[in-house]
């Protein structure tokens, strides 16, 4: 890694400068972030990929922004959102488990899916509107997918395997998501 010199001097005053006006900071790579700068490729696509996993298990994509958090997010609410997805993973083989299409499983997805987007955006210290619209998007199309996935395997003859196989996608799919994001600095999870 190469070694720079400290701005010294009148440089070092507009740097100064430049960064009160942004209201950013500096990130560890040396990048400028700015507090609620638009979305970028990288919060754009984990957003809809965490939309994804909310998609195919409501409250995964919720437990993994809140597991994968650090410390200003407590205890308690990592283990109630890892119960609330561990008993979805549970109560989703019942055949009783209404369609995820229906208006109302799909209204909470959608509700979970943007909580878990705009804790992501204020992680990575963006605005959320563009973050929740994707995943919301990827809510949606993951859900279909996931109808017609469930239905081909049910005429196959397979269909608790189909399940399973859904929950590891789902799981891969909100790992994914929350891995290489910043420090957890959000105000949606604080208790």
């Amino acid at each position: 890694m190469r070694r720079t010199r400290p701005v010294a001097g009148p440089a070092r005053r507009i740097r100064t400068h430049a960064r009160h006006i942004s209201g950013g900071h500096l990130r560890q790579d040396g990048h400028r972030r700015r507090n609620g700068h638009r979305a970028g490729a990288g919060t754009a696509w984990r957003a809809v990929v965490l939309g994804a996993a909310t998609g195919g298990r409501s409250m995964t994509g919720l437990a993994g922004i809140t597991l994968s958090a650090r410390p200003p997010v407590a205890r308690p609410l990592r283990i109630l959102a890892t119960l609330a997805a561990a008993g979805e993973l549970a109560a989703d083989k019942s055949p009783r488990t209404p369609s995820r299409l229906a208006p109302a499983p799909l209204a909470g997805r959608l509700a979970t899916g943007a909580v878990a987007a705009t804790a992501l955006a204020r992680r990575d210290g963006t605005r959320p509107l563009l973050p929740v619209l994707l995943a919301c998007a990827g809510v949606v199309a993951a859900s279909m997918v996931g109808v017609r996935f469930r239905a081909y395997a049910s005429r196959r003859g397979h269909p608790t395997l189909a399940a399973f196989a859904e929950d590891l996608v789902t799981v891969g799919l909100a790992t994914t998501a929350v891995r290489h994001t910043g420090p957890a600095r959000f105000a949606v999870l604080r208790p």
